[in-house]
């Protein structure tokens, strides 16, 4: 039985890397999925795929860093599939930076993106959700790097950290309405086009269960929490990074003190 059969479903960031694999999911488990991106080619072309593979599916390109083009594409979102009844903040975008060479352009960008522009296309969401009566459930994604920062980028994680105290306020806010509100935060994916563990460094040698993570880990996470499965939980980030961010960082050669050098134990 798939789960989202006649779920209809929002993805942001949809064209590539996380997004992309999360709408194909949703898609193969019956949902109508609306997917955007900046570019219109990478758009028609990830509908395409996901419509020859079976799933249905719609697109409208926009750039979440422009507010009004994110409010003209969750308007039409709406509209095409005739409600809404799942919306997955999945969009980003960071540039990296020294705390002193941040410039306001790089603040704006950022924070648009990531907090901007995906509140105000969650308040038109769940005003539909209750201005219809209906039940629903939203999805932000956030980073490691809210708990575990990154080196150079302060604002994106600054902003991904408020995201999910944000995830915990509409939780509490509108969970007695029958909306959940849940994220999900990704560790070490490396997805994106050139890739590679030296662009990278080796997290999957510090990660407590030694591999790298991949989009289905963060995909299957979304779909969980967006599935009836997951109806008793509301108001809550989940963090799916192998256990990154619990691991303490130990310094070059350090030796356990609890370490007997004569058993190795």
């Amino acid at each position: 039985m798939n789960r989202f059969d006649r779920k209809r479903v929002i993805v942001t960031g949809s064209t590539r890397g996380l997004g992309r694999i999360m709408a194909e999911r949703f898609a193969d488990e019956g949902a109508s999925v609306a997917v955007t991106g900046r570019r219109k080619r990478d758009v028609e072309q990830a509908v395409c795929d996901i419509r020859e593979g079976g799933g249905r599916a719609a697109g409208l390109a926009a750039d979440l860093s422009n507010v009004d083009e994110a409010v003209e594409f969750i308007d039409w979102a709406i509209d095409d599939l005739g409600g809404v009844d799942i919306l997955v903040n999945n969009a980003g975008g960071s540039t990296p930076s020294p705390f002193l060479e941040v410039s306001a352009e790089d603040i704006d960008f950022q924070f648009n993106v990531i907090f901007k522009s995906p509140y105000v296309m969650t308040q038109r969401a769940v005003r539909w959700m209750v201005e219809n009566s209906s039940s629903g459930s939203v999805i932000f994604i956030s980073t490691v790097g809210a708990t575990a920062v990154h080196p150079d980028r302060n604002v994106y994680d600054s902003l991904k950290r408020g995201l999910e105290c944000l995830t915990t306020c509409l939780g509490a806010e509108l969970g007695p309405q029958g909306i959940r509100v849940n994220g999900v935060a990704p560790g070490a994916i490396p997805i994106r086009p050139g890739d590679t563990p030296e662009t990278w460094g080796r997290f999957d040698q510090i990660t407590p269960i030694r591999r790298w993570g991949n989009a289905n880990d963060i995909a299957s996470a979304t779909l969980f929490l967006a599935s009836e499965e997951a109806g008793y939980i509301c108001g809550q980030t989940l963090l799916v990074d192998g256990g990154l961010a619990g691991r303490m960082p130990m310094p070059p050669g350090w030796v356990s003190p609890y370490v007997d050098p004569e058993r190795g134990t």
